[in-house]
C-alpha cells in the first residue's frame, strides 16, 4: 500500500515538473492578456486548495502506534470514519449556508 501509494505521488509530482515551465511560459508570454497571465496563478493556487483540503481528511496519528497489517489499519480507520463522516456532513451543512 505504501509502495502504491508512494508511486502515485512520484507520478503526479513528474506532471508537475512537466506542466510548471509551461505555465510559466504562458504567463510570460500574454502579457497584455489579463485573463491568459492570471491562468498559472490560478491553477496553482486550485491545485493548493485542494491538496489542503484532501490534508483535513486524513486521520490524526499523533500518539498512535505504527500499523504494521491490514487488520491493524481496518480497526483505525473504523474510529477514524465518524470523524471524517461527521467532517463530510459540516462542510455540506456550510455549502447549503452559502447557497441559500
Amino acid at each position: 500500500m505504501r509502495g502504491m501509494s508512494i508511486g502515485f505521488i512520484s507520478a503526479i509530482s513528474r506532471i508537475g515538473s512537466l506542466l510548471a515551465p509551461e505555465l510559466i511560459f504562458i504567463e510570460k508570454e500574454n502579457k497584455n492578456n489579463l485573463f491568459l497571465k492570471s491562468v498559472p496563478m490560478a491553477i496553482f493556487s486550485i491545485f493548493g486548495l485542494i491538496a489542503g483540503i484532501i490534508a483535513l481528511l486524513l486521520p490524526e496519528t499523533k500518539n498512535q502506534p505504527m500499523l504494521h497489517s491490514l487488520q491493524d489499519a481496518e480497526k483505525f480507520y473504523e474510529k477514524n470514519e465518524k470523524r471524517i463522516k461527521n467532517f463530510r456532513k459540516s462542510s455540506i451543512d456550510k455549502e447549503d449556508l452559502l447557497l441559500n
